[in-house]
């Protein structure tokens, strides 16, 4: 969370910053008092200490808290999910410097999103383009050079394993893949942007081929089977075919069903 976005969208929801600050001293004394607790308990004692929590204020303030590192997702409780102290769920944290911090963020970055270069570092976590420039420079020599269509990026040394052509992954919705870059072009076709990416902040489920969106796709729970419906933007090869249904049986299976396949 960006803090200054915080800030601003909180005024528009009528919390003021000093309340909002308060607000966040106040999650930290509730979730160690009684543990884990959901947003809507949250917002229930947060309004029995006069702190406003119509629209979206909850979630920004309870965004603000786990931003300051003070708390994160924890245990479900009645099939909704809960926040505990990051003390409390996590344990002991360790403490770096600022270098170290941005040089650590850097690495674990790259370890999920590389190729990239420093632009979209800077996009992802909301840090000034100089300090994710930093960043890049402390690690340099643990990157190397990748030369893309749209220029040079960089990603880590240690990671040179080739996945298999034809390699197929079904994303859920608002998938971090699509969501970790400065733009999507690298994976997601301008072409077929609107198919996955339609506007109002909506990002659909979508199926990558050799990390290229390359599909849409539901599922539907029905009498124990779990049926995925595949949507190519163009006729999948023998390969892709097989890597589909491979990954839709995955998908029900994780779900503890029988599945059925059907490309559209």
């Amino acid at each position: 969370m960006r803090f200054a976005g915080a800030r601003r969208r909180l005024a528009q929801e009528g919390v003021p910053w000093n309340t909002a600050e308060r607000a966040v001293g106040l999650i930290d004394d509730m979730l160690a008092a009684e543990g884990p607790l959901t947003r809507g308990e949250i917002a229930d004692r947060l309004r029995g200490r006069r702190v406003r929590t119509d629209g979206q204020a909850t979630a920004y303030l309870v965004g603000l808290s786990a931003a300051r590192g003070l708390c994160c997702y924890g245990p479900k409780r009645n099939g909704q999910p809960a926040f505990a102290l990051v003390r409390d769920w996590l344990g002991a944290t360790r403490s770096l410097d600022r270098d170290d911090a941005l040089a650590e963020l850097a690495i674990r970055y790259l370890g999920a999103h590389g190729p990239a270069e420093p632009a979209d570092l800077a996009a992802w976590s909301g840090l000034r383009a100089a300090d994710a420039r930093r960043a890049w420079g402390l690690v340099g020599d643990r990157l190397a050079e990748v030369q893309t269509a749209g220029g040079t990026l960089w990603r880590l040394r240690s990671r040179r394993a080739e996945a298999p052509e034809g390699l197929v992954r079904l994303l859920p919705m608002f998938d971090e893949y699509l969501m970790g870059w400065r733009t999507r072009e690298m994976v997601l076709p301008q072409k077929h942007e609107r198919l996955v990416v339609p506007g109002g902040g909506m990002i659909r489920q979508a199926a990558v081929v050799d990390g290229v969106v390359a599909a849409t796709w539901a599922a539907e729970a029905n009498r124990g089977r779990l049926l995925v419906t595949v949507r190519p933007v163009a006729k999948p090869s023998a390969p892709v075919r097989r890597s589909v249904e491979s990954e839709a049986g995955d998908v029900a299976r994780f779900r503890g069903l029988g599945g059925d396949l059907v490309l559209e």
